[in-house]
């Protein structure tokens, strides 16, 4: 069976949480379950590797030889490691098709911005609503994906547990007061989404992975599907084997993809595959796979955050180290910090201009943020977050001096509890959250708004978050 990829963090927000390499037998994260956390599906395990926190949720990945059962979000590894589970609820019949309602692409504004960690403190004018009804749960669902287009156009992904004992990638929209099931395409005995970026409410696009046959070996094949207004369709692209984590875009005939690429070197091993890193582009016309840096056998993207059409970043881990790469227009470039701290992995990305880039992830010893300032990457340390108990799964840049982070954090009598920062003017604070707010598992940014669109539990029931600056 496929383990879970390095195994870093808990519920931190799609790595220490991405690569897990499977043996002579095996299944195949992308689950991201929360913040976007994040988490992919059967692959061979990745000996010794943490699991990437990129990814929410990220349980092993599908194309095991039995289907792959969800993880509870955990604080560094939720929504990098582990999905939720739902609770079982009737599946319905009717099939949604939200309104069209196009989604302007990002313009990111300049400014670095960096600095320590003070001291927890509970963050002011942060207003938290929780709309509409609950979603629809299915048999051990894990929702790795969040993909608002408005605030009544909203798709969540993943996978769920058929009656056939079979993971298969699902999809749920929202529109504005109920959720629905529409269907997702059926492909191989297991399958699942793992990430989505809307173009508008006719144009969306969704990567995952797949899997056909549960023969010992058998190792994923990448996946992408589109929406267009009335269908979910699979897209041919290069079908080799490999998952998606991650997506982006700027324009309809500007699309990138990231994850993981698998395939077989008998000079390095007759029974485990490597596992490289993955970049592929839709040009308007067709999807291609691009040349990647790569440093080792077991490496992976788990974020991709663009700037501009030259201007664009993905993070992800290769061993036990954080990797990021940039694309300057022609060709992408390993840009990767030093790693101070063993078993560390990046987990998310997000860009709000070429000399103020974010990204987050885990260590064995905590958290790790850190900050692009055109040069080079510098890390932003706390004490107070200097522990295990700590993880961060993903990060949204919206303007400068307008940071988010999503993570967890454990205690003696509670694990996964939902931990948000913030940065603003007066440097990064923690967000206090109420009581009934008990898991986060992922979040996206409404359009260029300063609402995040979430989902979590609340009062017991999985349901959307919105999170307003006053």
């Amino acid at each position: 069976m496929f383990k879970r990829f390095l195994h870093l963090l808990t519920v931190c927000f799609l790595f220490a949480t991405l690569l897990a390499l499977a043996n002579a037998s095996y299944a195949l994260p992308i689950v991201r379950a929360a913040p976007m956390g994040t988490p992919l599906p059967n692959s061979p395990d990745f000996p010794d590797f943490p699991d990437f926190p990129s990814f929410p949720g990220l349980p092993d990945f599908p194309g095991e030889d039995s289907a792959p059962t969800p993880n509870p979000l955990p604080t560094p590894t939720p929504t990098l490691n582990a999905a939720p589970t739902a609770t079982p609820m009737p599946t319905p019949t009717q099939v949604s098709t939200p309104a069209p309602a196009p989604t302007p692409a990002p313009t990111p504004t300049p400014v670095p911005t960096s600095g320590a960690i003070p001291t927890p403190i509970s963050g002011g004018h942060i207003q938290i609503t929780t709309p509409g009804e609950s979603i629809i749960s299915l048999p051990d669902m894990t929702v790795f994906t969040i993909a608002p287009v408005t605030s009544n156009d909203i798709w969540i992904a993943g996978r769920y547990i058929n009656t056939a004992s079979q993971a298969q990638a699902f999809y749920e929209h929202f529109d504005g007061s109920h959720w629905a099931i529409v269907a997702a395409p059926v492909v191989g005995n297991f399958s699942s989404i793992y990430n989505m970026t809307v173009v508008s409410a006719n144009d969306i696009w969704a990567v995952g992975g797949y899997q056909i046959g549960s023969n010992p070996g058998t190792l994923d094949t990448a996946l992408i599907e589109h929406w267009d207004g009335s269908r979910w369709s699979r897209v041919d692209h290069d079908n080799t084997s490999g998952d998606l984590l991650s997506t982006t875009v700027l324009s309809a005939a500007n699309v990138w993809a990231v994850g993981v690429s698998y395939y077989y070197d008998k000079n390095y091993s007759a029974s485990q595959p490597v596992v490289a890193t993955r970049i592929e582009h839709f040009d308007g016309s067709r999807w291609k796979v691009v040349s990647s840096p790569s440093p080792d056998k077991h490496s992976g993207l788990n974020s991709i955050s663009p700037i501009s059409a030259t201007d664009i970043w993905t993070v992800g881990v290769s061993a036990s180290n954080p990797i990021a790469d940039h694309y300057d227009g022609s060709n992408w470039v390993a840009q990767s910090p030093t790693a101070s701290d063993n078993n560390t992995t990046f987990s998310s990305v997000s860009a709000v201009s070429a000399n103020d880039v974010w990204a987050v992830g885990n260590t064995a010893s905590g958290v790790l943020l850190d900050h692009w300032n055109g040069t080079n990457w510098t890390s932003v340390t706390n004490p107070s977050l200097a522990s295990s108990n700590y993880s961060l799964i993903s990060v949204l840049a919206l303007q400068p001096q307008n940071v988010w982070a999503l993570g967890t954090y454990s205690t003696d009598t509670a694990t996964n509890l939902p931990r948000i920062l913030h940065l603003d003017g007066s440097g990064w604070n923690v967000i206090a959250l109420p009581d009934a707010l008990t898991q986060m598992f992922v979040w996206q940014r409404l359009g260029h708004s300063n609402t995040l669109v979430a989902l979590g539990t609340y009062n017991g029931q999985m349901r959307l978050i919105t999170i307003t600056q006053n």
